[in-house]
């Protein structure tokens, strides 16, 4: 929480609340707002994250993200795939397989992020995407084998799930 307040005092100070005077139990709170998650979800960088425990599709799971205002987590760096690997395991005492939000069922070997954003970093493991499954594997989980490892599947197969929205 002190990290936070440093976070609220150096924004105001930069937006020129302090100077000015004083701020306002209004104006804090509007600050606090956007710096902050809501509650159950983890701020990592820019975005917040939730670990859904129920077996979802990977089309139902998007669902719920986005009734949540957000979509399934999307991964551009490998700090981001070990904090979501973390959170998982903080939630589910284990590092059980969970879905992202990649996919190639529009176009087969073309991955797209259910949040639009450019895919500029996977996690692949070995041999993947291969494509192997019955219809195809066009959707990803992630902790593949219990590792960082990403791995295409079935969109139909159940799974727990990580959502992120922006700040």
């Amino acid at each position: 929480m002190a990290s936070a307040f440093h976070l609220v005092f150096l924004l105001c100070l930069s937006s020129g609340l302090l100077v000015s005077g004083s701020v306002s139990v209004k104006q804090f709170d509007i600050i606090m707002l956007k710096t902050s998650c809501p509650s159950g979800w983890t701020r990592y960088g820019q975005r917040c994250f939730f670990v859904d425990t129920r077996h979802l599709t990977m089309a139902e799971a998007e669902l719920s993200c986005i009734s949540h205002g957000g979509n399934l987590a999307s991964i551009h760096s490998s700090w981001e795939n070990l904090c979501i690997r973390h959170l998982i395991y903080q939630t589910c005492r284990a590092y059980v397989t969970a879905w992202i939000g990649l996919f190639d069922a529009i176009q087969e070997g073309k991955w797209m992020w259910t949040d639009g954003s450019r895919v500029a970093y996977t996690s692949w493991g070995s041999g993947e995407p291969n494509n192997v499954g019955h219809g195809g594997e066009h959707c990803t989980e992630i902790n593949w084998g219990g590792s960082h490892y990403w791995n295409d599947i079935p969109c139909h197969f159940r799974k727990p799930f990580v959502c992120a929205r922006k700040l």
